[in-house]
């Protein structure tokens, strides 16, 4: 998904430096539906790793 896209990138521009890579390759193994869902706010991930990076994702939804 092109949205997908966009938003990642900037996290990427964000947080690249200082994250854990393997757990975003991790991330990124979800489904675009998973991940769709979880930056809209439809749904949480039960990874709490996951919901972290959900969080900094889409800082204005915490």
């Amino acid at each position: 998904m092109r949205e997908l896209d966009l938003i990642l990138a900037r996290y990427l521009d964000d947080y690249a430096q200082t994250m854990d890579l393997g757990e975003f390759e991790r991330f990124l193994d979800s489904t675009d539906m998973e991940l769709y869902d979880w930056v809209t706010g439809r749904a949480t991930p039960t990874d709490k790793s996951f919901a972290e990076i959900v969080t900094r994702l889409t800082p204005t939804r915490g």
